[in-house]
């Protein structure tokens, strides 16, 4: 991803950014993953190779594959309700792939039922998951930085749900660290793979609207239940969860990268996460 957007709106509220305009580093808005953005839904034809696509297209990772069948070994850092909502059905269907471990300390009735079909251990503890190829982290938001540096420790690619981390210099140091083993470091922003997003950046970058001044955004809903809302663990609500899809499909629509960043953040109840907020963005001579 050439934009580290998914870190962007949690760092803006750390740095007390709640009103007023502030010029944002560059450095900052242009953080480099060793990949493409990816998901494990698919292109837009259909195909759910996005995992595979995602992590077999690198010729490093090509040939740490096992021989025989050029079968992707991957793991599972996290197998929560989402994961097996979206990912899962996708994953275990690819025949490319083989679902080695489960890194889940309280496993669900659902995720025994997963690793007996697919043959997968679960394990209590990282340490104890066997060596595969790459590994899709689906944990919540907090623990992301500190499970993809277990990933790559491991030297294994990676595909994280966003947000990628909380704190900018968590972004930077991951990076660096997947610069330097060469490895696959991806945020699995699904949009960009969505058709209708796919088509509306062909139209745009061709001119077909003509030159964008002004883009306008809504996202609406957060979860109401569950660890979304524990800020140690969600990080932040909906300003974190759901702004953070925004703020990486904008830019990557309209080819612009942001320059000054105004946002107001809407407080959530004593002890709870968020209830969303505003973002404007200024991109080259848009505004968003």
């Amino acid at each position: 991803s050439d934009v580290c957007s998914s870190d962007l709106p949690t760092s803006w509220r750390s740095a007390g950014h709640r009103g007023g305009w502030s010029t944002m580093p560059v450095r900052c808005m242009g953080l480099r993953f060793r990949s493409a953005t990816a998901t494990t839904s698919g292109p837009p034809n259909g195909s759910g190779r996005g995992f595979s696509r995602c992590f077999g297209v690198q010729s490093k990772l090509q040939n740490r594959r096992r021989k025989d069948n050029q079968i992707l070994r991957f793991a599972m850092i996290g197998c929560g309700g989402f994961a097996r909502r979206y990912h899962v059905p996708t994953l275990v269907a690819d025949p490319q792939l083989k679902l080695l471990g489960i890194f889940d300390p309280f496993p669900a009735s659902p995720v025994a039922e997963i690793a007996a079909r697919t043959g997968a251990k679960i394990v209590a503890r990282l340490d104890d998951l066997p060596e595969v190829d790459a590994c899709l982290v689906s944990t919540p938001h907090t623990l992301h930085a500190s499970h993809v540096e277990h990933a790559m420790s491991r030297n294994w690619a990676t595909l994280v749900d966003k947000p990628f981390v909380m704190k900018t210099e968590e972004a930077t140091k991951l990076i660096a660290e997947a610069g330097k083993r060469k490895l696959v470091n991806a945020v699995a922003f699904n949009r960009r793979l969505d058709a209708g997003c796919a088509r509306a950046r062909e139209i745009v970058r061709a001119g077909g609207i003509g030159s964008v001044r002004l883009v306008q955004t809504v996202q609406l809903g957060y979860e109401r239940a569950g660890w979304f809302l524990d800020p140690a663990l969600g990080g932040g609500g909906a300003y974190t969860g759901r702004a953070t899809h925004m703020a990486d499909i904008v830019p990557w629509l309209i080819d612009k990268r942001p320059k000054r960043v105004r946002s107001r953040l809407r407080p959530g109840p004593a002890g709870k996460v968020d209830r969303g907020g505003i973002i404007d963005v200024e991109i080259g001579r848009a505004h968003v």
